[in-house]
Formats: C-alpha cells, structure tokens, sequence
C-alpha cells in the first residue's frame, strides 16, 4: 500500500470515528432533551400543580383549626402556626415560582434587583424557620418527658414566645449574603457577583438548615423514646406479674 493510500485510509478511519463521536453525543443531548421535557411536563402537569392546592389549602386549615381549637395549649399554638405559615411562604416563593417558570418561562425575581434579593432571602429563611420551629418543638416535647412536674414553670407562655421571638430573630442573619451579594447578572438572571457565594451559601444551609436542626430532632426523639421505654418497662413488668397471677389463682 502506498504512503497515499495509506494516508487516505487513515483520514477515511478518523472521520468515521469523528462521525460517530458525533452520533453519540447527538443522542445523549436527545436523551437529556427528552428527559428533561418529560420531567418538565410532570412537574407542570401533576406534581407543583398539587403541591400548592393542597399545600395551600392545607396549611390555611390547618392554621385556622389550631388558632380556633382548644384542644393545644399556647406554648404549643406558637410552634404549630409558625410551621403552618412558614410551609405557607415557601410554597408562596419557591415552588409559585417555579411554577411560572416552567409554565410561562417567566422567573418574577429577573425582573428586578430588589424582587431578586427578597426572593432569594426570604426564600430560604423561611426554610430554615420551619426548620428550626420543628427543632424547637421536639426539644419542648424532650422537656416535657424529662421533667413532668417542672415544666409548666420552665415553659411558661411568656418564655416560650420569648424562645421564638429570639429564635426568629437569630434566623434573620444565616442567609444575609442573599441581601448584598445577589444582583441581575449579565444574561438578566437573578445570581450571586460571583460563584465563590454558591459555596458559601451552599455550606450554610448543609450546617445552618440541615445538619443543626436535623440533629436537634433526631437527639430530642431519641432521647424522648429512650425515656419511655425506661419509664413503661417497670409498668409492663408490674402488669405481666399481675396478669400471672390472676392465671395462677383460676387454675
């Protein structure tokens, strides 16, 4: 074969391997195109749609029951409502949102800067309010189990309220860098000045939303559980004993 042939041969070899390169990513990028359409139509079609009416309508019932009914004392009220509301704002802006984008490819936080930094702000606290308020009730049910007797003087309404206000007040800084570092970039999204601020704020809600609130719960029921068995293996004990010898006496 001559250095022609052979020259040919190699360049015929190159463009078939070029071409089905080619072919290959033409079909993941028709694969991942259909993917995501499919999962567009699913989110639009059934799952934001019913999110937000029963999501809606569920926390403004359930908001009404607890503030209405008597059955829950306040210092309970005050954690319930405040879940309540705060499932009700991040239905209102995050998944409302993204409910317009994916249906009329319309983000309501591109159209200014001061919507961009309210949605990406209040967005997440209201995350890390629900959050922190299911925290909070499970270490007041830990109180509650631990210390039966003090804890009407330990949890007085007053104090508790005083607990939510403080804790309320403590949530506000966690995702200040929404306020001063997200602005409309260049392609008219709502983004941060630079990156670096994803992992920022990435970072703070692994620790501040999830890891912290996460372990409160999981400590508070654990300890709580620990708690009943303790206290019902005596009673459980007690009541084999006697049903024993109640047997004992028939036979």
């Amino acid at each position: 074969m001559s250095e022609q042939q052979l020259a040919t041969t190699t360049a015929a070899a190159v463009v078939t391997a070029n071409t089905s390169v080619k072919t290959a990513l033409q079909l993941e990028e028709e694969w991942g195109s259909l993917f995501y359409t499919r999962l567009n139509s699913y989110f639009l079609i059934w799952y934001l749609p019913l999110i937000l009416l029963i999501g809606t309508l569920g926390a403004v019932f359930c908001t009404l029951f607890i503030f209405m009914s008597k059955m829950f004392p306040k210092i309970i009220q005050v954690w319930l409502i405040s879940i309540c509301f705060g499932d009700f704002m991040i239905l209102m802006w995050d998944a409302l949102r993204m409910f317009t984008k994916m249906a009329f490819d319309y983000d309501f936080r591109d159209s200014g800067v001061v919507i961009c930094k309210l949605q990406a702000y209040l967005g997440n606290f209201f995350f890390h309010w629900s959050a922190y308020n299911q925290a909070a009730m499970s270490i007041q049910r830990l109180i509650f189990i631990s210390f039966p007797l003090r804890s009407r003087t330990l949890l007085t309404t007053r104090r508790v309220i005083g607990i939510w206000a403080c804790m309320g007040l403590l949530l506000l800084f966690p995702n200040i860098t929404y306020l001063i570092y997200w602005h409309i970039g260049k392609r008219d999204d709502c983004e941060p000045v630079d990156k670096w601020f994803y992992y920022v704020t990435t970072l703070v809600h692994l620790v501040v939303w999830g890891i912290i609130p996460l372990a409160s719960m999981t400590i508070s029921t654990g300890c709580i559980s620990f708690r009943l068995i303790r206290t019902a293996g005596p009673i459980l004990r007690r009541k084999v004993t006697e049903l024993a010898a109640v047997e004992e006496e028939k036979h």
